[in-house]
């Protein structure tokens, strides 16, 4: 008889996480049973109640001190199983209260709200924030630019300085999401003010970080890789170049050397897309 310990978290943990499993195990083996339904039979029935006592152990648990992930992650599956959306939900923000040292926390609630509550930009883009703030090298940040709004200049400032600070760490420069991002940021908002300060703070050391004519000597070479292929290194030099337009202006030398070797490698797509950056930037000044 273990009712004496359920109230120690780690027996609930443990015993939720059972039920979860044999709940798990009866779904895969029954088809068209569906748990929200009035249907009377064994089968719905022992499906109904592995599930309701799982949720019944784990519901509690995101309020203990430690680490209760998983176990957090298949309650919120349970109650979106029983379609109770509404509880889900608090489950997923009450844990990501409880956690605020935890990006994990951050990331299931932000994942859950996309799916389930995409209207609700503010509070996505408040998670969003938050985590960025604690983990700014999380790909998940860049989501911000999706949530967005563009006609406010607060919304567009927190989305750019997510954005540079995400590209503050090497590794992440070299994926093309983050550059053709800003992009999108820099060509849809007139972003001089916000763009001057953020480059304040990076001007001694993003030229050289960033765009160093040395960078380009790898790229000057035919590879093996899909040029055209999202993510190969000359589509990551191609937006970084249109970004470069932006921070140094349209005659800066890193842009030009990356539109001559696109050219000379007859990278047509590639090339549009320098001169339409270009255009913008003049149409924009």
């Amino acid at each position: 008889n273990l009712s004496p310990y359920m109230e120690e978290p780690l027996i609930l943990a443990q015993a939720g996480y059972f039920q979860y499993m044999q709940w798990k195990k009866q779904i895969s083996n029954q088809t068209n049973i569906d748990a929200a339904n009035d249907s009377d039979t064994d089968e719905v029935r022992n499906v109904t109640y592995e599930a309701r006592m799982a949720i019944k152990y784990l519901k509690d648990l995101g309020e203990n001190e430690g680490v209760w992930d998983v176990h957090v992650v298949v309650c919120a599956e349970l109650l979106t199983y029983f379609k109770d959306i509404k509880s889900a939900k608090k489950l997923l923000k009450k844990y990501y209260q409880c956690q605020p040292s935890n990006p994990n926390a951050f990331r299931y609630l932000y994942y859950f709200m996309k799916r389930y509550y995409p209207k609700q930009k503010n509070t996505i883009r408040t998670i969003l924030a938050e985590l960025a703030e604690f983990n700014p090298t999380d790909t998940a940040c860049l989501d911000i630019v999706k949530y967005a709004n563009f006609k406010k200049k607060s919304s567009v400032k927190q989305a750019l300085v997510i954005l540079f600070d995400h590209l503050d760490y090497y590794q992440c420069g070299l994926n093309a999401l983050p550059w053709k991002l800003l992009t999108k940021v820099l060509t849809q908002y007139d972003c001089r003010e916000f763009l001057s300060l953020l480059w304040e703070d990076r001007k001694q050391w993003w030229p050289e970080y960033h765009f160093s004519m040395e960078s380009l000597v790898e790229i000057d070479r035919p590879k093996a890789e899909d040029p055209l292929k999202e993510g190969s290194t000359i589509h990551v030099m191609t937006y970084k170049a249109a970004v470069a337009i932006w921070i140094f202006g349209p005659d800066n030398e890193y842009t030009a050397s990356v539109s001559s070797i696109v050219k000379l490698r007859n990278l047509k797509k590639l090339s549009r897309i320098l001169r339409k950056f270009m255009t913008m930037y003049r149409i924009d000044d």
